[in-house]
């Protein structure tokens, strides 16, 4: 362990904390890994933050004509049937109407088993963006289908958080607020596209759904931790029986 990794663990100990833990919002580099497993840092692959993410580059598209050709062919008909022939809408939410939104998220939770973040945090994330959050909700005859939080961030719009109602799938409501936010994005002169988190594996559904907008998969730096003292590693131990993320 180096002088400065010394000197913050002494740092952090004297005030009671245990583990310093990172995620660099970078692209994985071999030599900062080296540099930091040199310092006493542990790689823990993906934890809380996605080691993959899925992003589709817009800087070669000139109108949404354009892009919309570039998708997989059933994503395009799964567009054209929520528009044209289900007459899908949609709804940027307002803080009041978060609970809409809330509920189709906990509906996803309940079907694929992931962790569930209270309704607070959302509202609280929304008060704290302000015009760079967005809730979308797809409806059809005034039943909530799907919908998904961005957060608009430098040159690219980050898809965070969605969920839908499994019961409504054929309505294909979540294809038409990517369609309408990839839209936005192009007319907003927005970069890059990010679907965010995804399992980069043939055959998992919710990466074939974003390899179907003709997003890349990049790989991130990940999540490192640098244990401070006995409840440091022990902590740390424990964090080899999560079942999102390794220590190695």
């Amino acid at each position: 362990m180096s002088n400065c990794s010394r000197e913050l663990c002494s740092f952090l100990r004297k005030r009671g904390g245990i583990a310093v833990e990172i995620s660099p919002y970078i692209a994985y580099n071999d030599e900062l890994t080296k540099s930091l497993l040199e310092l006493g840092y542990k790689e823990l692959g993906e934890y809380v933050q996605p080691k993959w993410v899925s992003v589709l580059d817009l800087t070669s598209f000139t109108n949404e004509e354009e892009l919309l050709l570039s998708f997989r062919q059933s994503h395009r008909r799964s567009i054209r049937k929520a528009l044209k022939t289900y007459g899908v809408f949609l709804k940027e939410l307002s803080l009041a109407e978060l609970p809409i939104f809330y509920e189709l998220v906990k509906k996803s939770s309940v079907k694929h088993g992931f962790s569930l973040q209270p309704l607070t945090y959302y509202e609280e994330m929304f008060r704290s963006f302000g015009e760079n959050i967005k809730f979308i909700v797809s409806y059809y005859d005034d039943i909530p289908l799907a919908g998904a939080m961005f957060v608009l961030y430098g040159d690219e719009i980050v898809y965070l958080y969605g969920g839908s109602d499994p019961k409504n799938g054929k309505y294909c409501g979540s294809f038409a607020i990517h369609w309408h936010m990839l839209k936005f994005a192009l007319e907003n002169n927005y970069k890059y596209y990010n679907f965010y988190g995804v399992k980069p594996f043939p055959g998992d559904g919710v990466y074939e759904f974003k390899l179907g907008f003709r997003a890349g998969t990049r790989e991130m730096m990940g999540t490192f931790i640098l244990p401070i003292g006995l409840k440091g590693k022990l902590y740390k131990s424990r964090l080899k029986y999560k079942k999102y993320g390794n220590v190695f």
